[in-house]
């Protein structure tokens, strides 16, 4: 598997964007549902299909300006006040707001399962493959987006969808700018130094548990991953065939920490909004990022982690003059 590539189709896809009725959202905007099937077959019928929601200010005939807004973990049909706020304020904007759903989340949500709660018991191989789900469905989108007149894409990301965000941006050169909300890298750092260590409890090896030793006694080997990965400079990373990277990749989850790729990303097209108390990403987590980045503009809102962070009038404001210089 070529990871986080997908082949682009050489006929239309089988994308249907159906009219929302007018009162489904607290929003007049035309608003569409977009079902697509995944670019990754992960065997889970609900998964295997993708859902978008497609809100514009206009016609989408118009030239648009889309944004690709991707949630975070704990994201559910209960808790989107905040995700409405934001896009309904993006929209008025005069962007088209492509609200994905990632994987297990939301509309793709397995049966049985709460949103997100697979990932929970995922070990490093599964994750591995989310984020290249996830990575693969946002450039399908835009496939799909490319039928449109479309004048820019941009992608913006929360949380867990701040990481995607930036291995979409490495993988995918038609997203021009990209705005990374309260998110970091460095799988060791997010999963013992913060709040998710009661989450997540080690479950990031088949089978099994490892602690923080095992996983500081990998995560020793990322640092010369990084440099043989930074070497060879791969246009992608074929899982069945890693040649000499083989011996570096101590575990898969290597090949999904956004620190990995950052490198690939021009600096000038990155904003981080990162909340003064995070206790999810800590704030080491977040500076490895922001250095693989090449030190992009940063900035730290007196918030905490949460997804409050997008109806706060000074980050809309940050956001829309980035979006637009």
């Amino acid at each position: 598997m070529k990871l986080y590539t997908c082949n682009r189709p050489e006929t239309n896809l089988d994308a249907a964007f159906n009219r929302v009725p007018t009162g489904t959202y607290p929003w007049d905007f035309p608003s569409f549902s977009l079902f697509y099937p995944s670019a990754y077959a992960s065997g889970i019928p609900e998964n295997d299909t993708t859902f978008c929601e497609i809100i514009t200010p206009g016609s989408l005939d118009n030239p648009l300006k889309l944004l690709i807004f991707l949630h975070g973990f704990s994201a559910n049909d209960h808790k989107m006040d905040h995700y409405h706020y934001f896009i309904h304020h993006m929209v008025r904007k005069g962007y088209t707001c492509a609200f994905l759903h990632l994987p297990y989340h939301l509309h793709r949500t397995p049966q049985n399962a709460k949103s997100g709660q697979s990932l929970i018991y995922f070990d490093d191989v599964q994750t591995l493959y989310f984020f290249h789900q996830s990575v693969v469905d946002i450039r399908r989108l835009i496939d799909i987006m490319e039928g449109k007149n479309l004048k820019e894409i941009h992608i913006c990301g929360l949380s867990m969808g701040s990481m995607v965000s930036v291995l979409a941006m490495a993988h995918e050169p038609r997203i021009e700018k990209g705005v990374l909300l309260i998110g970091g890298g460095h799988w060791q750092e997010l999963h013992w130094n913060g709040i998710l260590r009661f989450v997540l409890k080690g479950n990031c090896v088949k089978g099994g548990q490892i602690d923080r030793n095992q996983c500081k006694r990998y995560y020793a080997q990322f640092p010369d991953f990084l440099i043989q990965l930074k070497k060879l400079q791969p246009d992608f990373v074929d899982l069945n065939h890693l040649g000499p990277l083989d011996q570096y990749v101590a575990k898969k989850c290597f090949l999904c920490d956004p620190l990995a790729f950052a490198h690939r990303i021009d600096s000038c097209k990155v904003l981080m909004l990162n909340a003064t108390f995070d206790f999810y990403f800590s704030r080491q987590s977040t500076r490895r990022l922001w250095e693989e980045l090449g030190k992009p503009e940063i900035l730290w809102p007196a918030n905490f982690h949460s997804g409050k962070i997008i109806t706060d009038s000074h980050v809309l404001q940050k956001i829309n003059h980035f979006l637009n210089a």
